[in-house]
């Protein structure tokens, strides 16, 4: 998670939410794309960006997405039936715990997404009863 200095440079309202979000890794381009397989659970949504708990990231491929190297997808579900995609450039990581090499904590910035989408996940997160982070 970032630190609370980290946390004071925010210029934008963040959401508490714990809404399930389907994610994969792809090239800055898009021409090479990993399928969105695998899953997590935002922490907090705001219009620039969403932190979210990654259940399985290899230390790779963080590294190259710290690197600027790879871009994520994200599938933010926002209805049970709806879910909608955010990509993004990873801004920060850190492990959840020292005890799972696989668990992350993502901080992602919106690229290459559209208003419509981003409004779409933070009212997701609104409804859902998140107070301010």
């Amino acid at each position: 998670m970032p630190t609370d200095t980290a946390r004071d440079r925010r210029k934008n309202l963040r959401v508490k939410a714990s809404i399930p979000v389907v994610y994969g890794f792809m090239s800055n381009d898009g021409a090479s794309r990993r399928p969105d397989i695998e899953s997590g659970t935002t922490v907090d949504v705001s219009s620039t960006g969403i932190a979210f708990i990654a259940h399985f990231a290899d230390q790779a491929t963080v590294n190259k997405a710290l690197r600027s190297e790879l871009i994520m997808s994200l599938k933010v579900s926002v209805t049970e039936s709806d879910q909608v995609e955010l990509i993004g450039r990873v801004a920060w990581a850190a492990k959840v715990s020292s005890d799972n090499d696989y668990e992350y904590f993502f901080g992602v910035e919106y690229v290459k997404t559209t208003e419509e989408s981003i409004q779409k996940v933070f009212d997701a997160a609104v409804a859902a009863g998140g107070g301010e982070a």
